[in-house]
């Protein structure tokens, strides 16, 4: 028998008293640290991010259109385009 933890028990062993449950705790830390990212950043816009919701969604957009550019950038830029725009869409959805 292998040391494993199974998403019926968690590692108790026991699938009527399992243990914590590692996915649903991964998801609502995400889901906080995300919250707090979309305060902070509305912190220092001085705005709430409702409010700017709509420049952000440009603003993701124009960064997806950098980062499949046709000239030649830095090394990781493309990257840090498509990470950057995913993020500010992530933050206009809380």
């Amino acid at each position: 028998m292998t040391k494993d933890v199974c998403d019926r028990c968690w590692g108790s062993g026991d699938e009527n008293e399992h243990f914590v449950d590692l996915r649903r705790l991964q998801a609502t830390e995400d889901h906080r640290v995300t919250e707090r990212a979309a305060d902070l950043f509305s912190q220092r816009c001085g705005v709430g991010i409702k409010s700017i919701r709509p420049g952000l969604l440009e603003l993701v957009g124009e960064l997806e259109k950098f980062g499949r550019g046709r000239k030649v950038r830095a090394n990781g830029f493309d990257v840090i385009c498509r990470c950057l725009a995913k993020l500010l869409k992530e933050l206009s959805d809380t």
